[in-house]
């Protein structure tokens, strides 16, 4: 009798299994290869749970929710590579930083009008003429300084101090001699200075000249007039006598206190006035 009972249900299970796929068609087709319920989401599943498959079913068909172990593991996508980063655009140079490397690149020749070899922002002396020897200021230059450029100097090597005329030939000299008060004779220590000067006459054999003695302000008019003339003699007979100057070429005259240079209101000023000049007359 139970033989018969189990046989009954197993049949009707069979039956009801045999209506429901062939009751939806559609189903099967829109979930090949399993059978699914009216809902057409839920599988049909036999007595031990499995899902029942259709008699098209195929090892492609399988689900991730009947077969799992058929359904091959979804593959990983392979990390995106890194994007490359983008090299920064080099700096681009601001207007007056590309104009100051051009002109570092371009060596533009200053101006110099006058070809001196000193650019006219320099040169203190423009209009230097052709071929003349300037100096780092663009002027002609003048070895003894005495005011005339060498180009134009027709005395060269004029004595410190001197004045000289247009020519560059000394005018008048001061001699650096100095006397005792009240007194007109010519020291030794200022021997040398009178012989550099009797050096410079023997060089330039026209030239005369003529001696002149000064006196500061300090007493009478007259004695320092006669002193000075005094002094002024004194020096011209060192020229002739102990140097060899022709008389003719060397005379003596004193101004006492007429020609000063100098102020008289103080002791520098009254030292410089006693002096001894050299003053050319042809």
């Amino acid at each position: 009798m139970k033989c018969k009972q189990s046989f009954q249900i197993t049949l009707a299970l069979l039956s009801l299994l045999i209506a429901s796929v062939a009751a939806s068609p559609a189903q099967a087709t829109s979930h090949p290869g399993y059978a699914y319920g009216t809902d057409d989401k839920t599988p049909a599943r036999d007595m031990d749970g499995h899902c029942v498959r259709t008699i098209e079913w195929q090892k492609e068909y399988a689900t991730k929710e009947c077969n799992p172990e058929l359904v091959p593991a979804p593959k990983v996508a392979a990390p995106a590579p890194a994007p490359t980063p983008t090299p920064a655009p080099e700096p681009t140079a601001a207007p007056a930083a590309a104009a100051a490397a051009g002109a570092a690149a371009v060596v533009v020749a200053e101006k110099d009008s006058d070809n001196d070899g000193v650019p006219d922002r320099a040169d203190k002396c423009p209009d230097t003429p052709a071929g003349v020897k300037v100096d780092a200021n663009g002027c002609p230059v003048d070895s003894d300084n005495d005011g005339v450029p060498d180009y134009m100097d027709k005395c060269p090597g004029s004595p410190a101090g001197a004045t000289v005329n247009a020519e560059g030939c000394v005018i008048k000299i001061t001699l650096n001699v100095q006397f005792d008060s009240g007194k007109a004779v010519v020291k030794s220590q200022y021997l040398p200075e009178l012989e550099q000067f009797a050096q410079a006459l023997k060089q330039k054999p026209e030239v005369k000249v003529e001696i002149e003695g000064h006196t500061d302000n300090v007493g009478n008019a007259a004695k320092n007039k006669s002193l000075s003339e005094a002094r002024a003699k004194a020096v011209r007979d060192v020229l002739v006598k102990k140097y060899g100057i022709a008389a003719d070429r060397v005379t003596a005259k004193g101004y006492g206190m007429e020609k000063p240079v100098a102020g008289n209101d103080t002791p520098e000023g009254r030292e410089k006035n006693r002096r001894v000049d050299a003053v050319r007359v042809k």
